[in-house]
């Protein structure tokens, strides 16, 4: 009796076209330690921030490159000033639900100072959205223009 081949438990095999290959290296421990940490800071697994990290050498690279810098910090930023406005409307609802007695006076200016300081702090990063969302359109267009100029001279 012929034995039967086992089924393949899992996702199916990737073709032999679009398999990775493993690749080795040594890296000392500060360099690790800061791929590391630009690995946390992006997003990306080890592996992907070192992929990425190469293959943005083989193109536009500092374009490509700033501008996913930008976009990073953009996607910071917009978090940190959600996290503003929420804290900014707690404060609020908190000094709003506060009796009017005088033994309240002292929390209700404490309530009134960190309600100015998110205020505050959420300006400072609406301001600084902007700025980083102008550098995008910045880079973007410079991209553009590039391509442009590569396509006109007949540059692959």
């Amino acid at each position: 009796m012929a034995a039967t081949p086992k089924k393949r438990v899992g996702r199916p095999a990737k073709p032999a076209s679009e398999r990775a290959d493993t690749f080795s290296i040594r890296l000392t421990p500060d360099l690790r330690a800061k791929v590391e940490a630009a690995a946390a800071e992006s997003g990306r697994s080890l592996t992907a921030e070192i992929v990425w990290r190469l293959e943005s050498t083989f193109s536009s690279s500092l374009t490509y490159t700033l501008i996913d810098r930008r976009l990073e910090e953009f996607e910071r930023l917009r978090a940190r000033e959600a996290e503003w406005r929420l804290n900014k409307r707690l404060l609020t609802s908190e000094l709003e639900a506060l009796p009017h007695a005088d033994e309240n006076a002292s929390k209700r200016s404490q309530l009134e100072r960190h309600i100015r300081i998110a205020g505050e702090e959420r300006a400072l990063a609406q301001s600084q959205l902007k700025r980083v969302e102008r550098e995008i359109e910045l880079l973007v267009e410079d991209l553009g223009k590039r391509v442009g100029n590569a396509l006109e001279a007949g540059e692959p």
